[in-house]
Formats: structure tokens, C-alpha cells, sequence
């Protein structure tokens, strides 16, 4: 018998789970005994393109990070991305900012899928489903420069240890660039198709899998199968990629059958059925969220369209990469074998 689309989703969500289980590259911040970051994560993390580090972010600063996020989203243009106001009839957030910080597109819409947006490096265009809840003709999806809006992201990103992780993937000289903070509200959240990050260094004759730099993100709510990034492993190793020859190569529809997703530590994963009354799944009985994951510019899948019933997923994410494009590895000590981003160096309060 031919499995129905919801059977088929939930067994590719459960085989790309099993697979990113076994790949060895999630686990806590850990050094050495002279406090170098750990070699088995930077060993896995050039290998595979990603590490996920797992409870980075204890409870108190998760829970200072939600309540930033909902007083900010609260300030978002309502109801449409035009509009001047948010909803409760107050000039949105930004509005005298040169840099206009909402991105917004109707629910589980595809904004940049298969269009020239970002240059066009989201090629293949993802599914567009019919919502089934009720919200409004536009929706966040992500909020440019963050920091200057919340004290809370801003300790997060003076995290003594993942800084001490970018230094020891880029050496001392790198520069954090931009941040954002992406959002899937339950029932609505647009997608963010498959592509790859970085623009200006393709063609450089030096090329190498560290030159775009990489990615910070940390989840503030869990993520799953179905509402999280998916990476293809390894892809970093390999250049520019055409994706769309990519997918009709797979012949699979929007899915990579050696993709993985990223965010395992929600404690719930949806089972793969249409929206309604939600069927979950233990996975973990350790906190939600809290976890952080590195990223190299691999092909990956920003997420597909928020058809998982449990609450939003949301996720800081910051880009960082080599000043002066090192073409080696670089290792970094660390005096600290605990460390949190209370003990952050005190940073401006506008990055």
C-alpha cells in the first residue's frame, strides 16, 4: 500500500532524527585541562559542517531571552507588513530606524523560495500549504538587528564560550556581523527554503569550507523534525552548489534523503499528521530549549512551513566569520571549564 503524505513526512522527519542521533556532533561545551575547546567537537564540527551544544543557556537567561521576544514581537506592524502600527494601535517597533527590522509574509508562505531575494540563493521553491488557523495577512518570520532591542540577546551573544568557540574555529581576528532573530509562530510560520549562506567568496582562488564563517543560533523554544533547520552533512566541503539540480536529482519533492534536522531537544516531536488536536512523542526529559548550534555555510533548509501545533520555535542567530580569511585552524584556550553569559565582558547597550 502507498503510505499517505502524512506517513510518508512522519517516516522521513523519524529516519533524518535517527540519522543526526548517530553523527557524534552534539554534546556540551567541553574543554581541556589547559582550557582549549574540546578537539573531538572541532574535529566533528569540520567533518559534518555543524555542532549542536546542548543546555548553553540556563533557565534564569532562557527565560529573561522569551520575555525580551515577546515584548518585542508584540511591537511588530499589525496586521499587515505595511501597515504603521502594531497591534495595539502603537507606531511598530523601528519605525524610525534606518534599517527596517521586520520581515514578514503571509502564513506558511515561501517568501524567497525560487526567487532573486538574497541574491538568490534560495533557488527551489518550497510548498505553500493552506492555513488552517486564523491569523493575520502577514506574519513575523524575522527580526533584523535584535540586539539593540534586548539586553538578554546581548548577554547571550557575550557568552565567554561560544566566544571562545569562533575563536577557535577563526582565530583571534573575527568579526560578528548580524543578527537576527527568527520566528515560527505554531499554525503560521512562513519557510525558509533550502540554500546556502555566504555570497562574496565562491569564486575566491582560496576558497576553503571556513571562509563565509559560520552561524550562532540558539534555540529559545524547542525545536523538532518538522518545525526546525534541516543541514545536508558535509556539503560545506563542497563549494557552490546548484540546488535546484540538487533536488531534481533526489526526486523527492522539497526533501533531501540525506538531510538531518538540527534542533533534537524539544520535548515533544509532532508525529508528522496534519494540524489538530497534536500526537507527541517523548524525546528528552532535559530542558526544552536553552541548546545552541554552530553552523558552517552548508546546504540547509532554514525550516518548512509551520504546520507543528506546539509552540512557536524561535532562535537568536548571529553570523561570524575570519577578518583576515584564514585558510587553517586555529585552536583557542579558554580559562573557563564552566562558563555562562553572565560572565559576559560588559558590551554597549547598541551593538
Amino acid at each position: 500500500m502507498t503510505p499517505t503524505e502524512p506517513e510518508s513526512r512522519a517516516a522521513f522527519f523519524a529516519e533524518g532524527t535517527e540519522r543526526a542521533r548517530a553523527m557524534g556532533n552534539r554534546g556540551p561545551l567541553r574543554f581541556t585541562e589547559d582550557g582549549a575547546i574540546h578537539p573531538d567537537i572541532l574535529e566533528a564540527y569540520w567533518a559534518t559542517g555543524f555542532y549542536v551544544f546542548e543546555q548553553v543557556i540556563g533557565p534564569d537567561e532562557l527565560a529573561e531571552a522569551r520575555a525580551d521576544s515577546d515584548a518585542l514581537l508584540d511591537r511588530a506592524p499589525y496586521p499587515t507588513k505595511d501597515s504603521p502600527v502594531d497591534r495595539h494601535g502603537r507606531p511598530f517597533l523601528g519605525h524610525d530606524l534606518t534599517v527596517h527590522p521586520w520581515d514578514m509574509a503571509p502564513p506558511l508562505s515561501d517568501p524567497m523560495g525560487g526567487s532573486a531575494a538574497n541574491h538568490g540563493r534560495h533557488p527551489f521553491k518550497m510548498d505553500e500549504p493552506t492555513p488552517e488557523v486564523e491569523g493575520p495577512a502577514d506574519v513575523t518570520y524575522m527580526v533584523r538587528g535584535c540586539l539593540q532591542h534586548s539586553e538578554a540577546f546581548l548577554r547571550i551573544f557575550g557568552h565567554p564560550g561560544l566566544l571562545a568557540m569562533a575563536e577557535a574555529v577563526n582565530g583571534p581576528d573575527f568579526t560578528p556581523f548580524t543578527e537576527v532573530l527568527f520566528v515560527k509562530e505554531a499554525g503560521l510560520g512562513p519557510s525558509v527554503a533550502w540554500h546556502q549562506d555566504g555570497q562574496i567568496h565562491w569564486d575566491n582562488p582560496d576558497w576553503n569550507e571556513g571562509i563565509h564563517g559560520f552561524n550562532f543560533q540558539v534555540q529559545l523554544y524547542g525545536s523538532t523534525a518538522e518545525s526546525g533547520v534541516w543541514v545536508l552533512p558535509g556539503s560545506h566541503k563542497l563549494g557552490k552548489i546548484d540546488i535546484n539540480a540538487l533536488m531534481a536529482e533526489a526526486e523527492a519533492g522539497e526533501r533531501l534523503p540525506d538531510a538531518v534536522p538540527l534542533g533534537l531537544r524539544a520535548w515533544r516531536l509532532h508525529d508528522g499528521q496534519p494540524p489538530g488536536p497534536p500526537r507527541v512523542v517523548r524525546q528528552h526529559l532535559s530542558p526544552p530549549s536553552g541548546d545552541g548550534e554552530l553552523r558552517i555555510p552548508p546546504v540547509h533548509l532554514g525550516d518548512r512551513p509551520g504546520r507543528q501545533t506546539e509552540r512557536r520555535r524561535q532562535s537568536l542567530r548571529r553570523r561570524v566569520r575570519p577578518s583576515t580569511l584564514p585558510d587553517h585552524r586555529v585552536g583557542h584556550r579558554c580559562p573557563l571549564a564552566a562558563v555562562s553569559s553572565r560572565d559576559a565582558l560588559p558590551l554597549p547597550a547598541i551593538c
